[in-house]
């Protein structure tokens, strides 16, 4: 999951309630989170934007090919 901690179509905390939920099931996951940015990651450091999107492939890569 990438989302940002200023979100307010969907609450950040929404997110952490979801790694919560999935963490307490036992289901792999990676919560990646930009500072300052909106829905869609709108108005956050495109470097860190970035990174999330990278981050977020890598690991969806990683877990398809199991």
């Amino acid at each position: 999951m990438v989302h940002g901690t200023t979100d307010t179509d969907v609450p950040y905390i929404c997110a952490e309630r979801l790694a919560a939920a999935l963490k307490a099931r036992g289901v792999k996951y990676e919560l990646v989170t930009v500072e300052n940015s909106g829905h869609g990651l709108s108005g956050g450091d495109k470097a860190e934007v970035q990174a999330a999107h990278d981050r977020a492939l890598r690991f969806i890569r990683e877990h398809l090919a199991k």
